[in-house]
């Protein structure tokens, strides 16, 4: 810092303020480009300028002999008033903004947009002023063409401020040279090679890391895939693109191309990629290029579209204000326009200045018609706001009215409005003021943004063009009466006038000389625009042909000058200073300069207007510096901000924390606020590393040693380790004091991969030694072949290979070392496995050493091309199948051999049983008394019993004969119903309850007469066993599990001992309970039943707690 006293304090107070408070960074950022001076406001004699505005206002050196006092008095008295007034006003962070003027030590006035900010600090008691500045004029003292004026022409592009614009220029860079030396020795764009092979394949072999952040892969992964790069380029661009690489492919001219990007988890963004192209030896082509994220620009870009938009709105609302006459009607039209223009909810304009009465000249919307007359008229005192914009003569905004300290009326204004955010803009012209518009948005705050003030600037500069329009038409009608009436008045003005263009010929050739060889664009006219002086860089810079064009038109030296020009030209003189720091200006060659111009009247000796002046300078190199200096610092910003897993602190000498990006937070868990001024070894730095780190800082700074890149294990905020790693930059800030920037890389997603990876290849080795052990204990062959049959590899049984005794077949077809059954198999095979994605399986004899052997094989694909073959000999499972199979018929022959014997046994005991039932019954009618014989009795008795023992044989030797008889889809739940009906009667007289709780929509496979019975015989056990002592209860369900239907007769009656009585529970003639009628056959059928039908019965029972019989009956045949 340039420091007018040495108040090394303000230094401090400085930097630490930028660090902590973003809105005096970007102040000095965006509104400082010409410097900026800092003032203490406790202290008023300590003051400091930046170098730059110090070179600009003509200060070489350090003047100590200056103070705060005496600084303010290079400020207009004016213009410092109104600072001051500022200054013990807003004292709440609101931003001065004003046209100040100041005295240069030349003598010259040097005018100047300046940005002004209390600062103030409550912890403290400290109270700052900071003012920044962007230099927009810079003029002599004299109002006229007199000595002084012609000498500043003459010094117009030699002056000390010609000087200072150029040192003024040279200081900034110096500035920010080490900041952009950093920017792209750290922060580079893209840098990449691109190759285009002759058949169309392309490769990158080459791009840098920055690739990553701008599109979402890295530079290993694009190499691998290049395909990656047109995949991410938006659809609607990838077309145009292509077209365009293979037409600088052909014509070996540069790529100069803007297209989007698609980036995973961000979105979109605009990419430039300028590339020079070269033929390689192999005739491929190979780019040498860079890609550059523009999509800030492209976003500048529509923005500008829009506020363009906004300007024709604002022109055509300009055209057709001309058209009114009155005053009231133009006042009218103003407000309605910018109330439609800005989209707000009320406008006002009030006529007056800030010493009289403010009256209410226009408002949208209209005011009823009974408003009362006396709020038509507003006492500035009792409007502060509207009055301190009419004193500053600039705009006044109160972002949110229900926050501001507002007097009784206004707080009435905007409650009856209910108006949320106010802007006055002074309506002035040449230094007059006229009155104040007043826009305001109604129910929601507004935040009025700097090209809608302009707007409304435009608007006010309207009204007031407006107001002295009509005001000049009363005076010069009334001064034209005065002339009317007083000729020789009108004689003596005409004669000074002659006598002051004589004075002004008088000089002409002293004028003419010291303008024509000036080094800047300068052209002097007449009011008829007639040229009285011109340089000749003027005649170089228009091209003019013609070197004696004194005393002709402007118009006719330069017939097509367009319109802008005719305007500014006229504008001039009616007495306005029209000029532009920055214009765009092309040539008739159709290049396009920057300019920096004013067109200014001068006056006669007796105040008339006699002419104009046009001063011209090419700033182009200046812009461009500018520019570029404004994009670097912006994207410097933007980098540092968006890296994603990169973090970055910037630290001083003293190792306090001066920056601290969004990255950071995410490493080390502190977010800015907290990290911002306190020593980073505090924050991150562990214990045993603070004193290392400390001297690595001074050696650096002092001793020219560098901090070399490494990995390192710092601190998180919870005291966890953070593994990065870390890379050191140092550079100096404005003020040449030193300072470190630290770029850390977070590893912590690397080491959880390094030790994923780790366990996987431990894994991975396991498995293929564990995969290897269990291969060598298979004792089948197994083979390896392609799709076409070709033996690969092999791996033998246990101790050979008895197909192939030696290794002949590697490489061979199958079809040339087997025999062509077992050939075509496997081939069918290969092609069903990689056709199905199935395991194909096939059998095979062969004759191996004069014996017959059966192999097995069973065949998978593995890979694209491949496939395996494990071939396992089965010549022992066959002979047993045969054996088994042999073994089977001679069983079956037995069987049926045994059921003929059993048939006619059974045949011909009932026929013998049948004549003793036969012979008895005849007894029994022959001779009662005889048959009533206790003998004959017991006789009778033991054929009845050897008869139904006869038929219980017969009927389950016919289950036996009748186990494949067809199952067919049988309801469950009628079946059910059907069995419960018929033991209604039985159950009502035992008063037991039978509950069907099977779904109706239930179906069984079953042999229908077998499913009756077994119902029908569950359920009478369950009722004839009922218990005596309870409410008995039989409860069936059905339901599905792993291929059966599980039928369940579940009671609450009598029970079963399964301890005693289960291994005999399914016998025959096995009861279990007392009961005259059963003779225990009724389980045994049942089993016999349910088993005919490929199922099973199972059972639970607990003696008085009751039974459940499950029934299990297959789903498929």
């Amino acid at each position: 810092m340039y420091h007018l006293q040495q108040m090394d304090y303000l230094k401090k107070e400085l930097h630490r303020i930028i660090s902590a408070r973003r809105d005096v960074f970007e102040l000095i950022h965006e509104s400082a480009p010409d410097g900026f001076w800092f003032w203490d406001l406790n202290e008023p004699e300590a003051l400091w300028i930046s170098p730059a505005f110090a070179n600009t206002i003509g200060l070489d050196g350090p003047q100590t002999n200056l103070n705060g006092g005496k600084w303010t008095e290079r400020i207009h008295p004016e213009d410092r008033d109104a600072m001051e007034e500022w200054i013990r006003n807003h004292a709440n962070g609101e931003v001065f903004e004003q046209s100040v003027r100041y005295r240069m030590d030349s003598g010259e006035e040097l005018r100047a947009n300046c940005h002004g900010l209390v600062i103030t600090d409550d912890g403290t008691g400290g109270s700052w002023f900071l003012a920044a500045h962007r230099i927009t004029g810079q003029r002599g003292r004299a109002t006229h063409p007199s000595r002084e004026q012609k000498d500043a022409i003459s010094r117009s592009q030699d002056t000390p401020h010609s000087r200072q614009t150029v040192r003024h220029n040279e200081l900034r860079k110096q500035e920010h040279l080490e900041l952009l030396n950093f920017i792209n020795r750290e922060i580079p764009a893209v840098l990449y090679q691109f190759q285009l092979y002759p058949d169309g394949r392309i490769a990158i072999p080459y791009s840098s890391t920055v690739l990553m952040g701008m599109f979402g892969t890295s530079p290993e992964e694009i190499k691998r895939d290049p395909e990656i790069f047109f995949e991410r380029i938006h659809p609607d661009d990838a077309g145009r693109v292509r077209k365009e690489i293979a037409e600088s492919a052909r014509k070996l001219e540069i790529i100069n191309s803007e297209f989007r990007v698609l980036v995973p988890d961000f979105g979109e963004k605009w990419v430039l990629s300028v590339a020079q192209p070269g033929r390689e030896k192999d005739g491929s082509t190979l780019w040498n290029g860079m890609l550059m994220d523009i999509s800030g620009r492209k976003y500048t870009e529509q923005k500008l579209i829009e506020s363009n938009r906004r300007l024709e709105s604002f022109l055509e609302i300009s055209g057709e204000m001309t058209s009114a006459v009155e005053q009231e009607d133009l006042m009218q039209m103003i407000v309605d326009k910018a109330v439609a223009v800005t989209g707000l909810g009320s406008g006002a304009i009030y006529l007056g200045s800030d010493e009289e009465l403010l009256i209410l000249a226009a408002t949208t919307p209209a005011l009823p018609a009974d408003f009362p007359e006396e709020f038509r008229i507003a006492d500035p005192k009792d409007h502060p706001h509207a009055s301190r914009a009419l004193k500053s003569g600039t705009h006044i905004l109160i972002p949110d009215t229900s926050k501001a300290e507002l007097t009784p009326a206004e707080k009435e204004i905007n409650t009856s409005g209910n108006l949320k955010s106010t802007l006055f803009v002074p309506i002035r012209l040449r230094g007059n003021s006229f009155g104040i518009l007043v826009l305001s948005s109604t129910g929601k705050t507004h935040a009025f943004s700097d090209e809608e003030i302009q707007l409304l600037h435009g608007f006010a500069d309207q009204a007031a063009s407006a107001i002295e329009n009509t005001r000049n038409f009363e005076h010069l009608s009334a001064h034209a009466l005065n002339l009317e009436r007083n000729i020789e008045e009108r004689k003596r003005i005409e004669e000074q006038l002659r006598k002051s263009r004589e004075n002004l010929l008088h000089s002409h050739d002293l004028m003419s000389y010291v303008i024509k060889y000036n080094s800047s664009s300068v052209a002097v006219h007449d009011k008829d625009l007639n040229y009285i002086y011109v340089s000749q860089r003027y005649l170089d810079d228009y091209n003019v042909k013609q070197q004696d064009i004194i005393g002709k038109h402007h118009y006719e030296v330069i017939p097509d000058i367009p319109q802008k020009w005719r305007e500014v030209h006229q504008r001039a003189l009616k007495g306005e200073v029209l000029g532009k720091d920055e214009d765009l200006f092309e040539r008739a060659d159709g290049t396009v300069e920057w300019t920096k111009w004013e067109c200014r009247p001068w006056y006669e000796a007796d105040g008339e207007i006699g002419g104009i002046i046009v001063y011209g300078e090419v700033i182009t190199d200046r812009k461009l510096a500018e520019q570029q200096l404004i994009e670097s610092e912006k994207r410097f910003r933007q980098i540092f901000e968006s890296l994603p897993n990169i973090s970055v602190q910037g630290y001083d000498r003293s190792l306090n924390v001066i920056y601290w990006n969004k990255a950071s937070e995410k490493v080390y868990g502190y977010n800015r606020d907290e990290a911002i001024g306190r020593k980073l070894t505090d924050l991150i730095i562990p214990d045993g590393m603070k004193e290392e780190v400390i001297s690595n800082v001074e050696n650096w700074i002092t001793g020219g040693v560098p901090i070399t890149s490494s990995e390192l294990v710092l601190r998180q905020k919870d005291g966890t380790p953070a593994y990065v790693y870390s890379n050191q930059v140092l550079m100096k800030n404005l003020q040449g004091e030193p300072e470190i920037y630290c770029i850390d890389i977070d590893l912590k997603e690397l080491k959880e991969t390094r030790r994923e990876l780790r366990q996987t290849e431990e894994q991975v080795r396991e498995s293929e030694l564990y995969h290897r052990s269990l291969l060598q204990t298979i004792p089948d062959i197994i083979f390896v072949m392609d799709r076409d049959g070709v033996f690969l590899d092999y791996k033998s049984g246990n101790d050979s290979n008895p197909i192939f005794p030696s290794t002949d077949f590697l490489g061979r077809h199958i079809r040339d070392v087997m025999p062509p059954e077992a050939a075509e198999k496997q081939m069918d095979a290969i092609q069903a496995c990689f056709g199905n994605d199935e395991v194909a399986i096939f059998e095979v004899p062969l004759e191996i050493n004069h014996d017959k052997k059966y192999y097995s094989a069973s065949t998978v694909a593995f890979g694209k091309d491949r496939v395996i073959v494990t071939v396992r000999d089965i010549t022992e499972y066959q002979n047993n199948l045969e054996k088994i199979t042999s073994l089977l018929d001679i069983e079956e022959k037995q069987n049926e051999s045994l059921r003929n014997f059993t048939h006619i046994v059974s045949h011909n005991l009932r026929i013998h049983t049948a004549n003793m039932l036969g012979i008895l019954m005849v007894l029994e009618m022959e001779d009662p008394e005889m048959f009533r014989n206790q003998f004959v009795q017991m006789l009778k008795s033991s054929s009845e019993n050897l008869e139904e023992t006869i038929g219980h044989l017969n009927e389950v030797l016919a289950i036996r004969m009748n186990e494949r008889q067809v199952l067919e889809k049988i309801n469950l739940h009628a079946a059910l119903e059907k069995a419960v009906t018929g033991i209604r009667m039985l159950a009502e007289e035992a008063d037991v309850e039978i509950v069907n709780a099977v779904p109706p929509d239930t179906g069984v496979r079953a042999v229908p007469a077998y499913l009756d019975n077994i119902i029908m015989s569950l359920l009478s056990n369950a009722v004839k066993f009922r218990s005596p002592d309870r409410p008995s209860r039989v409860h069936v369900t059905a339901a599905g599990t792993e291929g059966f239907t599980v039928i369940r007769f579940e009671d609450n009656g009598l029970g079963i001992d399964l301890g005693r009585h289960g291994g005999k529970l399914f016998k025959m003639y096995k009861k279990f309970h007392e009961a005259t009628d059963s003779v225990g056959l009724g389980l045994f059928i049942t089993k016999n039943h349910v088993e005919a039908m490929g199922g099973r019965i199972e059972v639970e029972s607990e003696v008085d707690r009751g039974t459940t019989f499950s029934v299990y009956l297959p789903d498929e045949e």
